[in-house]
């Protein structure tokens, strides 16, 4: 009993494991409805005018979805290619297990990124590209999530000022500028292909976005792409200036 008068829990005979008193405030229902949200697969926008907020970062401090929330979440996708875009989404169509076992086996877990979320099972080994996430398969978005598109965005922009330098050293004849461009040119198109599916009204709220592996690059075209791009800074450096 609490300021006088017993709880709709307590009036109802409902009390913690150990016999106490179950004490809640209705803010913490705010909170609860709000992870309720975010595990049901509302957009961050969608939750921030529900909620009445001005800012969809604010979100975050009333997301309490737990880590192996999001790894069920991702494992519950698996093979579903109405709610999964990448290898995943088809490969348990070609095993020989059944789905749930597969999606166990290929999704042990899932660690929170700035951009989406990681499935490496660092159990297993330690990651192989250094933290280069939009060379990995498995890294994975959530479309509708708005505070980790908006950053992939930022990311995508550093990318394409980093790879516009190594073009104008690439162009300058710097050593060993011409692979730094290759790298960054295929970030570039990799976080291109990535906002593009996150930004495509026919991708659903809640999907999750798995890009395939990289594919090896072929020695002559690299050699066109880089072509291409010189010639297209030099293009742009004769039109400026004119």
């Amino acid at each position: 009993m609490q300021w006088g008068f017993s709880s709709v829990f307590g009036r109802l005979g409902y009390a913690e494991p150990d016999g106490t008193e179950i004490h809640v405030t209705s803010h913490q229902f705010r909170h609860y409805l709000n992870t309720l949200a975010q595990a049901g697969g509302l957009s961050q926008l969608e939750i921030a005018k529900w909620s009445g907020r001005r800012d969809v970062s604010q979100n975050a401090a009333y997301d309490h979805t737990s880590a192996e929330d999001m790894l069920q979440r991702f494992r519950a996708t698996v093979g579903d290619p109405q709610k999964m875009f990448g290898p995943l989404a088809t490969a348990p169509m070609r095993a020989l297990i059944a789905r749930d076992e597969f999606a166990i086996l290929s999704v042990p877990t899932a660690h929170t990124t700035d951009v989406g979320y990681c499935i490496h099972d660092y159990t297993m080994s330690p990651c192989t590209l250094h933290r280069d996430c939009f060379h990995c398969s498995e890294l994975v978005c959530v479309k509708g999530d708005a505070v980790r598109t908006e950053l992939l965005r930022q990311r995508l922009h550093e990318a394409r000022t980093l790879r516009d330098k190594a073009l104008v050293d690439s162009s300058g004849g710097s050593l060993g500028a011409d692979r730094w461009l290759v790298h960054h040119m295929s970030t570039v198109e990799r976080m291109e292909q990535l906002c593009a599916i996150l930004s495509d009204p026919n991708t659903p709220n809640g999907a999750l976005v798995q890009l395939s592996p990289p594919k090896e690059p072929v020695n002559e075209d690299e050699s066109r792409q880089i072509s291409a791009q010189k010639m297209k800074l030099a293009s742009s450096r004769r039109v400026g200036g004119k």
